[in-house]
């Protein structure tokens, strides 16, 4: 029997065996034997633990296609300069080379990796010192940026990253929810002409985080350290301090009436004070925040597999009701 010729197939997405990256990472970096690389998460990014006898470091891979060289690189010299004026954050590792960034050449395309400290996570059990402490440190990242010659090259969070491009690619999945689609369309246009953002320019608009959550920082005792600039880019700075609001209060009803939240609020405000507009507008960009994880992750379901409750309809109940609830309370003027 004649053997079946084999067919070239496109690969959507590939995961790196830790092995052959611990080889790698041996090579590349001065890093104390004995070495261990695991996975621990995938997603936005595949992201590996590599243990060693002196240190624990984290590896991230982006995946194919979802940056450029430049925005990684970008990024690197965004966290380098926070962490040379005395912010916490977890620093890229260069390699023997001399370079922060190294090309994967992966089946579906190329991918970018870049090795990390690990940030300590020993809180303390002062809440409110501890997030005053990060409301400081987030006005202080705005302040730093703005005094700095860094140019970041990644498209800014406005209108079109924000609104238009989400709600294309969304547009597929909600056919046959054409009610949900155009209440998200119209509100999110509500939202952008009503806001009464200012011009753009600092302090009130420039670098942000992008994507401020539990998961993007620990404490060491109460101070904290930022890590995961992936969401990175040029934004209001009130988008900025509403993803962390609508990451903390999404499931805590009356969060923005709670001393964590005040004490955030306070924290940034001891630094830079933050005009009525801006308060104004925090629900209504945590509304489109909302909207923003929601292209994220049908973004993500086109590369990545392991994403198979992303875009369904019990997720978009639950999404769509986020956006809701914060979309109401920027009409209400609840800030």
């Amino acid at each position: 029997m004649q053997q079946a010729a084999e067919t070239p197939i496109k690969v959507r997405y590939s995961q790196a065996d830790p092995e052959a990256l611990r080889i790698q990472l041996c090579d590349r970096y001065p890093l104390q034997e004995p070495v261990r690389c695991e996975l621990v998460q995938n997603g936005m990014n595949d992201v590996y633990k590599v243990y060693t006898g002196e240190a624990n470091y984290y590896l991230r891979i982006s995946l194919a296609g979802a940056h450029r060289l430049a925005d990684i690189e970008d990024e690197v010299a965004v966290i380098r300069h926070l962490a040379g004026d005395g912010l916490k954050v977890a620093v890229p590792v260069a390699g023997r080379d001399g370079a922060d960034v190294w090309a994967i050449r992966a089946p579906e395309g190329t991918r970018y990796a870049v090795l990390f400290t690990e940030a300590e996570d020993n809180p303390s059990q002062d809440q409110c010192q501890c997030y005053w402490n990060l409301g400081c440190a987030v006005a202080r990242m705005h302040r730093s940026i703005d005094s700095s010659a860094i140019v970041i090259l990644r498209e800014p969070w406005d209108d079109r990253t924000l609104i238009t491009r989400p709600l294309a690619l969304l547009k597929p999945y909600l056919a046959h929810r054409v009610k949900d689609y155009t209440y998200l369309a119209d509100s999110a246009a509500d939202i952008w002409t009503t806001a009464g953002l200012a011009e753009k320019a600092p302090p009130y608009f420039g670098f942000c985080h992008g994507d401020i959550q539990p998961s993007n920082f620990f404490f060491a005792d109460s101070e904290p350290v930022l890590f995961d600039f992936d969401g990175m880019g040029m934004g209001w700075r009130a988008y900025d301090i509403a993803v962390f609001a609508m990451n903390m209060g999404t499931w805590t009803p009356g969060f923005l009436e709670q001393d964590v939240w005040k004490a955030f609020i306070g924290g940034y405000e001891s630094i830079r004070k933050l005009e009525e507009w801006e308060r104004r507008s925090i629900p209504g960009f945590a509304a489109l925040h909302a909207l923003r994880v929601m292209w994220h992750h049908a973004d993500l379901r086109a590369r990545n597999s392991d994403s198979h409750f992303y875009c369904t309809d019990p997720y978009f109940d639950s999404l769509i009701q986020v956006f809701k609830t914060w979309y109401d309370r920027f009409k209400a003027g609840i800030s």
